[in-house]
């Protein structure tokens, strides 16, 4: 019975057919795989609790996509041109942190395609906000680009490196857990 259902296999030793167990590592992740994704959820969950990273995001990115500058839609849970946060340097990656410098606005489409790549490794390129074809910043005219345009792919140049670009927000201080004191009801 377990030969039929899979868990085990009959494999030949020495001309003889002997019961194996089947490897487990064709059926489950490994232990790193397992810890990588640990970690990825945790960086995607310290992002969303930081929202003054989220407004910082927003207000230089606007709501471009920053590979290829297509509009996106918050709303959008499904669609290629829904919102996401990419991280420019993947999460699992030496240096991959949630700073200014290094998440952007992406559409689901770019996201999907970057994958857990750089830019570079993808063959895609940072666009630069405000030129290009994303939304200005304050004090900066989209006709600055250096074809005028100010439209996306106007402009030679593949973008600002994650290290050029200035991170405002310092980032935050980790808190150590409080201990919690039990409740005790007072009786009036």
């Amino acid at each position: 019975m377990l030969v039929e259902v899979g868990l085990w296999e009959v494999v030949d030793v020495d001309d003889r057919s002997v019961h194996q167990f089947h490897d487990w590592t064709h059926y489950n992740d490994s232990k790193a795989k397992i810890m990588a994704d640990r970690i990825a959820r945790q960086l995607r969950k310290e992002l969303f609790a930081d929202p003054d990273l989220i407004k910082a995001i927003r207000a230089r990115d606007g709501d471009r996509c920053r590979y290829c500058g297509c509009l996106v839609r918050w709303g959008n849970q499904r669609g290629p041109s829904g919102a996401t946060y990419d991280h420019v340097i993947p999460v699992g990656r030496p240096g991959c942190t949630n700073t200014l410098k290094n998440v952007v606005t992406a559409c689901r489409g770019c996201n999907a395609r970057k994958k857990d790549m750089t830019p570079d490794e993808a063959g895609m390129r940072l666009l630069r906000p405000g030129t290009l074809g994303a939304p200005a910043p304050e004090g900066l005219n989209p006709s600055d680009s250096p074809s005028g345009s100010g439209l996306v792919g106007s402009g030679a140049g593949s973008g600002p490196s994650p290290d050029s670009i200035p991170d405002p927000i310092p980032p935050k201080k980790t808190r150590k857990a409080a201990t919690t004191q039990p409740r005790t009801r007072s009786k009036a």
